[in-house]
Formats: C-alpha cells, sequence, structure tokens
C-alpha cells in the first residue's frame, strides 16, 4: 500500500504530470525517504546534486542568504518537486533547503531517474520541455528577486542563540 502511495503522489508532481503508473512505480520502489527537522537544511548552496526531493509532507523553504539576510525564494508543500534539476545533471545547488516544519521527503537520485528516461524515451522529450521552461522561469524570478534584493535597505538581522 506505501508504494501506491509514493507512485499517487508522484502523480501529482509537475514535473511527472501524466506519467504512465508503470514508470512512477519504477521511481517510487527507488526512492528513499527522509525525516527533515524543522530548522534542519536538506542542502546547501554549492552543494552537489545528486538528485532531486518530492516534499511528501511539510514544507521546505528555498533560501539564498545575504550576509547574515535570509531571503526565501520559494516554498514547497507537498507534491513539489525540489531541485529537479539535479534529476538531470550534476549541478551545484543554487539555493539552501530549510525545513520549516518537520517535514518528509523522498530522494529520487539521478542514476535512478536517467534509468527510468532511458527505458521511456517519449518521457525523456517530455521532461526536456519541463524543465526547459521550469530554468527559463527560475531564471525570471531571480533576476526579479536580485532587483528586490538590491533595492532593500541593508540591516543585519539578530543571531540566533
Amino acid at each position: 500500500m506505501a508504494l501506491q502511495n509514493d507512485v499517487d503522489l508522484l502523480k501529482r508532481v509537475d514535473l511527472l504530470r501524466g506519467f504512465p503508473d508503470e514508470q512512477l512505480r519504477l521511481l517510487a520502489f527507488g526512492a528513499e525517504r527522509e525525516l527533515v527537522r524543522a530548522g534542519r537544511e536538506l542542502f546547501r548552496t554549492g552543494d552537489e546534486s545528486q538528485g532531486g526531493y518530492v516534499v511528501s509532507g511539510g514544507q521546505i523553504d528555498l533560501v539564498i542568504y545575504r550576509g547574515s539576510r535570509e531571503v526565501v525564494v520559494d516554498t514547497c508543500a507537498e507534491a513539489t518537486l525540489v531541485g529537479e534539476l539535479g534529476l538531470v545533471t550534476a549541478a551545484t545547488r543554487a539555493t539552501s533547503a530549510v525545513a520549516r516544519v518537520n517535514s518528509e521527503v523522498m530522494f529520487v537520485p539521478r542514476v535512478l531517474f536517467h534509468r527510468m528516461l532511458s527505458s521511456y524515451p517519449e518521457s525523456a522529450a517530455i521532461v526536456h520541455e519541463r524543465i526547459s521552461a521550469s530554468v527559463h522561469s527560475m531564471l525570471r524570478q531571480l533576476e526579479e528577486l536580485h532587483s528586490v534584493i538590491q533595492a532593500a535597505p541593508k540591516f543585519d538581522l539578530p543571531k540566533r542563540r
């Protein structure tokens, strides 16, 4: 039953929308579940990516740090794919990912994702189109965010104890 729950979750992920159950079952079977406590980082800016994470419960924020300021770039809830670029290529993480509440994620290793795509070339074409669109959107958002950050007054947050 847990495998079917994972397949149902993957069906709701934008990148995988419309993929046949057989392909999603392959990903769900090979994925690793992780619990991330509130306040903990799933990964940090600059880390080498090994795959992507599907949020299966809780909330993960993508953040960048400007000095001691934390800027939330995106908030990811259930059925959101975090670090999708890591599914297709080795890259360094552009943001940090922080759990805001106790959260659960499903890690999909890049090797597993590539295996699925090589077995289903029609899905590879769909993934290429969707990731391309997502990267373009993210670049536009980062440009907008950069403008906002540059215009914001400078101040330091109190240090955590």
